[in-house]
This record gives C-alpha cells, sequence and structure tokens, in this order.
C-alpha cells in the first residue's frame, strides 16, 4: 500500500473536508453498490542515469538490459496496482553489464531485485512471483502509510508512516459505525474496516483515500467485530457478534455468497487465519470457546481453552495459535491441530490486541487498564515490558513492514488522540497525535499476511 502524497494534497487543498468521499448508499442487506472511484492504479516510471550506455532497453516491469561505464542506475516506482520500493545501486566498471531482471508485477508491494556485476540491492518486503498470470505472495511488505479507525467521529484517518502525519479523514458513515477493526487487503490496494454499530463494511481506496464500496451486512452480519481475508484474497470474512456467525463476501463483487454459523449460539469474536490450510480460527466473544472454523466445508470445531477469549494470531506455518484471555491477563499459546493449550504467559491488566512479526519470532501485545505493552520473544515466552503515557487506552496493534516497529492506537487520552510508536529495543514509546480528539482504537500499517512458511 502506498499513499500517493502528490494526489492526496491535491485533493486536499482542492476539497478539504470533501476528501472523505461520497460512497452510494446500498439498498439492500448484503448487497453492494460501486462508489465514485471505484478503481485505480498508479503507473511508476523506470528512470536511471549512465555514462555511456549502448544496445541497451528499458521496459517497465520487464527486463532492461544494457551494458555501460557510468556509475549509476535507479529503478523507482509501480505499474498497475503494484506498490514498489526504490533501490539504487551504484557500480564503478568499465565495459561490465547491468542487468535488472523481472517479470511485470501486478499485485502491491513486489520485492524489486537489481543485480548488477558489482554489488547487489535487495529492498526489503514481501516477495511476489507472477507466473503465467498466477500470483503468489511470499513475505511483508515496507508501506509509507497507515490507517487508523476513530471510534468519535465514525471516520478513518490515513497518515504517513515516515512523518506520522494524517493526509486524509474518511467519512465511514452509516455502515462504518463505530469501526472496531481495520484491515488491509493482502495486495495492499485496498483498506476494509467493518463497524459494529453500522453493520457494515466500508471499502477504501488506498491510492485515492475515498471510500468506493460499501457493504450493508444487516440482517446477516449484524454488529461486525472483525475481517480478515482468505489466503488468496479472494474471499472476506466477516465475524458478526449478534447475527451469531462468520459472513463470507466475494471480495471481487464486494455481496455476501455465504454464512456459516456459530455452534450453540455462540457469539463470534476476533479470527485469525491459517496461511496454510485456509482455516479461521475464532474466538468466542467474552466466552472460553475457541473455534476451528473450515469455511470450505461450512464446518465448525470447538474446544474450551481458558475463561474470557478476545483475540488470536496464527503462526506462519498454521500449527501454533497465540491467544489472549482477558478474564485471566494470560497469553495462551494453543496447539492448532489438538485446540489444547501448550504454554502460556502473564501479560498486563486486560491484554485486548495481539500481533506477530513476519517472522514469528515475536509477539506484540497491548493492555488497556494498565497501558502497558508486552514484546514477547515466541521461542521461550520471555518478554519485555513497556508502558505508554498520557493516559494511554491501548485497544490494538500492528507492526510495520520493518518487522520491529509497533504502531498502536492511543484511545481517548488526554488532549489529542493519535498513535504510539514503539520500536522494540527503545526505551519508550513516542506519540504522535492525529490533530482531534478522535478515540483511535482500531489501526492498520501492513497488510495481512497470507504466506505459508512451513
Amino acid at each position: 500500500m502506498r499513499l500517493d502524497r502528490g494526489l492526496t494534497l491535491a485533493l486536499t487543498l482542492a476539497l478539504g473536508p470533501a476528501l472523505a468521499c461520497g460512497d452510494d448508499t446500498v439498498s439492500t442487506a448484503g448487497s453492494v453498490t460501486d462508489s465514485d472511484g471505484s478503481s485505480s492504479g498508479s503507473t511508476g516510471t523506470t528512470s536511471g542515469t549512465s555514462g555511456t550506455t549502448s544496445a541497451g532497453t528499458a521496459t517497465s516491469g520487464a527486463s532492461a538490459t544494457g551494458s555501460s561505464t557510468g556509475d549509476t542506475s535507479t529503478a523507482t516506482g509501480s505499474t498497475g496496482d503494484t506498490t514498489g520500493t526504490s533501490s539504487t545501486t551504484s557500480v564503478e566498471t568499465t565495459g561490465d553489464t547491468s542487468t535488472t531482471t523481472g517479470v511485470d508485477p501486478t499485485t502491491t508491494g513486489d520485492t524489486t531485485t537489481t543485480t548488477t556485476t558489482g554489488d547487489t540491492t535487495t529492498t526489503g518486503g514481501d516477495t511476489t512471483t507472477t507466473t503465467g498470470g498466477d500470483t503468489t505472495t511470499t513475505g511483508g511488505d515496507l508501506f509509507d502509510g497507515g490507517y487508523v479507525g476513530m471510534s468519535t467521529t465514525d471516520s478513518l484517518v490515513a497518515f504517513d508512516l515516515m512523518t506520522k502525519a494524517p493526509v486524509a479523514d474518511i467519512d465511514l458513515l452509516p455502515e462504518g459505525d463505530y469501526p472496531y477493526d481495520v484491515v488491509l487487503r493482502p495486495g495492499g490496494e485496498e483498506v476494509w474496516v467493518v463497524g459494529a454499530v453500522g453493520d457494515g463494511v466500508k471499502v477504501i481506496s488506498t491510492a485515492t483515500q475515498t471510500v468506493t464500496k460499501s457493504i450493508d451486512l444487516s440482517g446477516v452480519g449484524d454488529y461486525a467485530v472483525d475481517v480478515l481475508f482468505s489466503a488468496d484474497a479472494s474471499l472476506a470474512y466477516v465475524a458478526s457478534r449478534d447475527s451469531k456467525a462468520v459472513v463470507i463476501i466475494d471480495a471481487a463483487t464486494y455481496t455476501v455468497v455465504d454464512s456459516i454459523p456459530m455452534p450453540g449460539g455462540a457469539q463470534a469474536g476476533k479470527m485469525t487465519l491459517d496461511p496454510c490450510t485456509d482455516l479461521i480460527y475464532a474466538v468466542e466473544w467474552y466466552g472460553d470457546q475457541l473455534f476451528q472454523i473450515d469455511p470450505q466445508a461450512k464446518s465448525v470445531k470447538a474446544a474450551a481453552v481458558g475463561k474470557s477469549l478476545w483475540d488470536l494470531r496464527s503462526s506462519a506455518d498454521g500449527k501454533t495459535l497465540y491467544v489472549l484471555d482477558r478474564g485471566t491477563d494470560e497469553l495462551r499459546v494453543v496447539d492448532a491441530g489438538t485446540l489444547t493449550q501448550t504454554d502460556s504467559v502473564l501479560v498486563g491488566d486486560d491484554p485486548w490486541g495481539i500481533e506477530l512479526t513476519v517472522n514469528g519470532a515475536t509477539a506484540v501485545v497491548v493492555c488497556e487498564d494498565d497501558a502497558s505493552v508486552h514484546i514477547i520473544d515466541t521461542s521461550d515466552l520471555s518478554k519485555l515490558v513497556k508502558a505508554l503515557p498520557n493516559g494511554a487506552k491501548p485497544r490494538d496493534v500492528d507492526i510495520d513492514g520493518s518487522d520491529n516497529t509497533a504502531y498502536i492506537p492511543s484511545g481517548d487520552v488526554l488532549g489529542d488522540d493519535g498513535i504510539f510508536t514503539l520500536v522494540f529495543d527503545a526505551d519508550e514509546a513516542v506519540f504522535h497525535s492525529m490533530g482531534k480528539n478522535y478515540n483511535s482504537n482500531a489501526i492498520a500499517v501492513r497488510p495481512q499476511l497470507v504466506a505459508c512458511k512451513p
């Protein structure tokens, strides 16, 4: 996901508050109406300088081959919906050949690798391979924008990851009333927000920072509390507390295609995805039940684990679940195959949010009542504990593509609300104001991880 700063600034100056967008009204439950700007893309540019270049051609997204006696080659930008990063290689050669190889990228977050006879520079982030039209995402992305849901104003604030400054304030009403979860689609081209009071979903283009789809889940997905995607991003799953089900949405047509009821009338809570099997794991809302859901077979297995489960994450190999228990203030480690607990560690008072690093080595847990952040080594459950200032009430956490910085919404703090950033080995967190008293409570700075790593 990339924030086009030039486009955002132009829209902000021209439209002011109207930048938030005007999405159309959905007429029936589970249906969707297109909004203005329903599709968008960005075109990158490949540029470079050299001393003397001969017999060389360059095509954006394809391969470029040339021989030179120059010194600098620079590649920047993206094609279509691709978000790339810049890589610069400086080589001092005489008569050597500098070759850039690749395929035309069609998804967001490609890693660009430039290989020369001198040095090799590889940018960090997810690796996306396109072969015969099929795309496979295999790692994490470095993006330059984040999104934080605000419950007081029922809006989504887009902010710059470099400056931490807000760049757009997007209205989520009516479907996004009380934004409860914010998730970046695996490709990074969209951010999906579920509204608990709004009983629906708002879909925002990360290229234009405008709402492009509104999905009304009234009657089928009441009090929506969580959203995640299948590994191939073709389906979106929404947990509905009051409809006591997981609603399945076709992510291409933005329409409800199915629903899986929870056993025993249990209320569906937070979810996570096993990226290797596409199984969904969900917790019972304020209950002790842990569910394994097969969305293809529409089958559900359940097991009693803990006391008052709240949020969870799956390891990249799908074998281990990390489950928060607000009733006992624990992080429970659970075998995903048997749904039995294998270990646990005490965290702070009232744990609300959890996220894993891409490599799975670290879990970050935020606790609302004592404003603590727990950085946990998943190999032995040893931990570092950091305190958040300003009367913070953290309810969510995400980790950026660097894999060492946590982003935490502040909640309703003294003065303006915003986000905290916490580098894992830093002494303390840094607060960044969003400029208004919005009550920030849900955040996304990295697309949902869908890479299976056995």
